[in-house]
């Protein structure tokens, strides 16, 4: 036993001195600190939050910046711990609404991770992307609930709310350029399309144009290697994305968007994303992955069906400005009895060699389409409308191209059955849709779903009952899809048919409408935030031998 009163010999105690290990990864800042970095891009948020001034990364070989992959921004939302990245209330409210609402609709009927991932994600690390997604959603929320166009109870607040977020996205951008701070090329094109979006949600036609023709330009010039592209933007300080994150997420959306607003403006031209996007056809898989991917090879197809239009076009008007390429005297003038002009043969043979060409490849898409809902019997209620939508678009698709690959306004009236179609299933869409949500809520996308085949139900469609069912969707259901307004649209196919019937009684048939009263739009200038359009039309059987006749109109709602 141990004497309690015997003292213990105790061992003095060294202390130490622990170096912190040496940081090999993260900015240059805090690896002088020695202190673990959260790597956040551009900048560290551990340095900006504590006032310090981030030395950025540390480039790698020759590469300035290292491309940012795509499984970054495309992990669920629910693997990482979710917070919202804003510290003022408003600002907050604006963030949780884009969130809850914006994000799932913006798309329209299809799901897209792109909205519901991958900019939210990319919100909490950039904050032109983060002030860009609060204006859209305030945006969004001003209109909530209201017609396309009325602002709500308080929206005019949050109108200019979304006008000041949006000035600090585009500050943030001004900032990180002319500090030249290092930024991802995929967060540059994300921040480009949330301002597409942002404009066209706003009504905004010219102002959305200038921006998808901006995102346009830098994805050209990334997807072409060659001395005649040069980059648009500088490689010194703007990472060109990963080839992936171009082809599944960028290219199928601005593809999107280009045919959308070359068809709501008919005198634009297309981009050609790709060296052999106006050339090659499309490669059209047996069957499809999803509802998406059949919504991405129908965009392709549509893309390069323009491409085959217009190529055909340009030759027809070729050779009538040019007889010494016709060989032959010019054709006998129109009459009342056969106003259709004669065409060179070999012209005629173009057309006919790229309609069965049409029709080949859209009978694939619709073939695959088919397998894929009879493989998947179990589509819930969203998905069915999804389907529903597609087949929409791609009766509306085949009928339009079809029609004016001969240039006159006659060869749409074989199309009847097919309009009717279009007419009878957005009904069904529409009702299937209003007992899902709260009735004659308006619904705001950036895609094309419903509003352009209606549309051209009841401009191009001469039989009266049929172009009214359509017109009647349009007046009843408002919507904006993109740049299409169903405002806008109804006012302008009211126009259109009041001004071909006119005079004729009780027309009963398309045939009772004459060619020399039927009217094309050659092209619109909108300006919603205004109601009203300025359209430019040509009436009658458009002649390549004779100098078109253009009117112009102002329409107002």
């Amino acid at each position: 036993m141990k004497d309690p009163m015997k003292p213990v010999r105790t061992v003095p105690i060294v202390r130490r001195r622990v170096r912190a290990p040496k940081v090999k990864t993260g900015c240059e800042t805090c690896k002088k600190r020695r202190v673990k970095c959260d790597e956040a891009f551009p900048v560290c948020l551990r340095c900006t939050k504590t006032g310090r001034k981030c030395d950025g990364y540390k480039a790698k070989e020759k590469d300035l910046l290292l491309p940012v992959e795509r499984d970054i921004f495309l992990d669920p939302i629910t693997r990482i711990p979710f917070s919202f990245p804003c510290e003022d209330e408003q600002e907050r409210r604006a963030f949780q609404y884009f969130f809850t609402k914006t994000s799932a609709e913006i798309a329209g009927f299809l799901p897209s991770d792109f909205w519901n991932k991958l900019i939210l994600q990319a919100s909490h690390t950039d904050p032109a992307i983060l002030h860009a997604v609060i204006a859209l959603g305030s945006a969004h929320e001003s209109y909530g609930g209201e017609a396309p166009g009325h602002l709500r109870r308080n929206g005019l607040a949050r109108k200019y709310f979304a006008l000041q977020q949006s000035n600090k996205a585009i500050g943030h951008l001004l900032a990180q350029r002319s500090a030249r701070i290092p930024r991802s090329g995929e967060s540059v094109v994300l921040t480009c399309i949330l301002f597409i979006c942002l404009e066209t949600f706003q009504g905004n036609h010219a102002a959305a144009l200038a921006h998808l023709e901006s995102g346009l330009n830098i994805l050209e010039s990334w997807l072409h290697d060659d001395e005649e592209h040069q980059p648009v933007l500088s490689p010194d300080y703007i990472s060109r994305p990963t080839r992936r994150f171009l082809e599944e997420e960028l290219i199928p959306l601005f593809t999107r968007l280009d045919v959308q607003a070359t068809t709501i403006a008919p005198s634009r031209s297309l981009k050609e994303l790709s060296p052999c996007c106006s050339t090659k056809e499309p490669i059209m898989p047996t069957r499809f992955t999803s509802l998406s991917d059949a919504n991405n090879h129908l965009a392709d197809l549509v893309h390069w069906m323009l491409y085959s239009n217009n190529g055909a076009h340009n030759m027809m008007y070729w050779m009538v400005d040019n007889p010494l390429a016709q060989l032959k005297t010019r054709p006998p003038p129109t009459t009342v009895d056969n106003p259709i002009p004669k065409l060179p043969e070999v012209v005629l043979k173009k057309i006919r060699k790229i309609e069965t060409q049409h029709g080949r490849i859209m009978e694939q898409w619709l073939e695959a389409l088919n397998l894929y809902l009879k493989e998947n019997v179990d589509l819930d209620p969203k998905e069915m409308r999804a389907a529903v939508m597609l087949k929409i678009l791609y009766t509306g698709t085949m009928i339009i191209q079809n029609a004016s690959l001969y240039n006159h306004d006659l060869e749409y009236d074989k199309y009847n059955p097919q309009f009717e179609r279009v007419i009878t299933l957005a009904e069904f869409l529409i009702q299937s849709q209003a007992r899902a949500k709260d009735k004659n809520k308006p619904l705001y996308c950036v895609e094309m779903n419903i509003l352009p085949p209606l549309y051209y139900c009841s401009t191009r469609c001469r039989d009266p009952k049929l172009r009214r069912r359509a017109l009647a969707l349009l007046e009843d259901s408002p919507r904006r899809e993109g740049l299409w307004d169903s405002e806008m649209l109804a006012a302008t196919a009211r126009y259109i048919i009041e001004k071909e019937e006119a005079g004729l009684g009780d027309a009963s048939c398309a045939e009772d409408i004459p060619a020399s009263a039927r009217v094309c739009i050659l092209d619109q200038v909108p300006d919603l935030e205004e109601r009203r359009c300025v359209i430019k039309y040509c009436k009658g059987i458009r002649n390549p031998y004779a100098k078109l006749d253009i009117k112009e109109v102002l329409i107002t709602w």
